[in-house]
């Protein structure tokens, strides 16, 4: 019984590790999330673009 206490303080202990690293803004804590952010980044840029084009071209109509 000792040891599942153990363990259960154990993995409670890792649970506070990983939401503290999660709402830690290290820019190398998750290089998944970090690509992503690069690409919506780029979309976003992307998006911001076209609306300008689509107002220049009903301002040129």
């Amino acid at each position: 019984m000792a040891s599942a206490e153990a363990l259960a303080v154990s993995f409670a202990e890792l649970a506070v590790v990983l939401r503290e690293s999660a709402d830690a803004s290290i820019p190398c804590a998750d290089p998944l999330r970090r690509v992503a952010d690069g690409f919506l980044d780029g979309l976003a840029e992307i998006s911001r673009l076209d609306a300008k084009s689509a107002a220049l071209k009903v301002w040129l109509a």
